[in-house]
């Protein structure tokens, strides 16, 4: 959104930037992007990178591994608490954190999700040359099922009650 001009220079708001040390986000299946935000992010670069002019920050984030939803009950909870002090960090800055989310997010073919839960299974697709790691058979989750919906409902009320200093997401949709 072009908020304005400064010296003939259009200025964005919110002017996002992506960590240099993040994880590449094809590689980045897991949301384990979260999980190491607050080396990623030291004080000094949030300073750094506040003083150019940027005002937020993105992460990829991942629903099952961030909060607990009908479909993943049992969710550690140190993601969601680097989360938060990295929410807590960047906003000394004048920087808030947005996470990138690629839901509903599907695992690989072969998970054991996919034995508990055959009835939300949707088209499998894959991600072929762009990644060794990548390079498997994911199928989506059919987001006409109702346990499906619940999952997005729930993730995002959980994910903005318990990182409710979040500057929003940034959403790519039929993962």
């Amino acid at each position: 959104i072009v908020t304005g001009f400064m010296d003939g220079a259009k200025s964005f708001s919110p002017c996002i930037f992506r960590s240099p040390w993040a994880r590449p986000i094809w590689t980045d299946t897991t949301g384990a992007d979260v999980g190491t935000a607050l080396e990623n992010h030291p004080a000094e670069f949030l300073r750094k990178i506040s003083a150019e002019g940027f005002d937020g920050l993105w992460l990829n984030g991942v629903f099952r591994t961030l909060v607990p939803s009908n479909l993943y009950p049992r969710v550690k909870p140190d993601k969601l608490e680097v989360l938060n002090r990295l929410v807590d960090r960047a906003a000394r800055f004048g920087v808030k954190v947005y996470l990138l989310l690629h839901e509903p997010r599907a695992p690989v073919e072969d998970d054991p999700f996919w034995k508990k839960h055959p009835e939300i299974m949707g088209q499998p697709f894959r991600f072929a040359g762009i990644n060794a790691a990548l390079d498997r058979r994911f199928p989506g989750m059919c987001s006409s099922a109702l346990p499906v919906r619940e999952f997005l409902e729930q993730s995002s009320y959980r994910l903005f009650k318990n990182a409710s200093g979040l500057g929003g997401v940034l959403l790519i949709t039929a993962s």
